[in-house]
């Protein structure tokens, strides 16, 4: 992935640059919500640009790591963010998102919260 700040396209973090594909299990809370409801309907495979609010990103908090991170490490509060992600694996099987599945994802996510 590439996320950047959708205001001005600064960069933050790069998957890509680092050489190593981010690896985090979808729905235990792990990502921020943009990245649970965004991904969870990609197919194995696919690259999508995912523009992630920041009600469902970061919020008023913002976020920094400047030392883990590629790029600045820094999100500032009530950044809207853009993630140009690919979905390489998902448990070595491929999988198929519906409507309903989706719905009923979302739910569970909106429950957490």
């Amino acid at each position: 992935y590439t996320g950047t700040l959708l205001k001005d396209g600064t960069a933050f973090d790069c998957s890509r640059a680092k050489g190593v594909p981010f690896s985090f299990t979808l729905g235990a809370g792990a990502v921020i919500r943009g990245w649970e409801l965004g991904l969870a309907s990609m197919s194995l495979g696919e690259r999508a640009k995912l523009t992630v609010r920041a009600s469902a990103g970061y919020g008023r908090k913002g976020f920094e790591d400047r030392q883990r991170a590629s790029g600045s490490g820094v999100i500032p509060p009530d950044a809207d963010l853009l993630f140009d992600v690919e979905l390489l694996d998902i448990n070595h099987r491929r999988g198929v998102a519906t409507e309903a599945r989706l719905a009923a994802y979302r739910g569970r996510l909106d429950a957490r919260a």
